[in-house]
């Protein structure tokens, strides 16, 4: 035979269970964070490589624009 729980029981259990809750989205919320910050370093990475390509093979257009690209995302990166 199943017991029933008491009212301050219940109370207890919902109030633990949103607690979690707040718990993971803050978790998720840094994930995301990480996630994000990694791309963006990565992507930052691999633009100063095509610069200094760039710059090696004397080709102009490419540089400003990766060099516009690269300055956006240290933007976001310092900011």
């Amino acid at each position: 035979m199943a017991q029933k729980k008491s009212y301050s029981e219940l109370m207890k259990a919902s109030a633990m269970s949103r607690q979690r809750q707040k718990e993971h989205y803050v978790l998720d919320l840094y994930i995301e964070s990480l996630f994000f910050e990694s791309f963006l370093q990565f992507h930052s990475d691999r633009l100063m490589y095509e610069i200094d390509e760039a710059l090696v093979r004397g080709d102009v257009s490419t540089f400003q624009s990766k060099a516009k690209e690269y300055t956006e995302i240290q933007k976001v990166l310092c900011s």
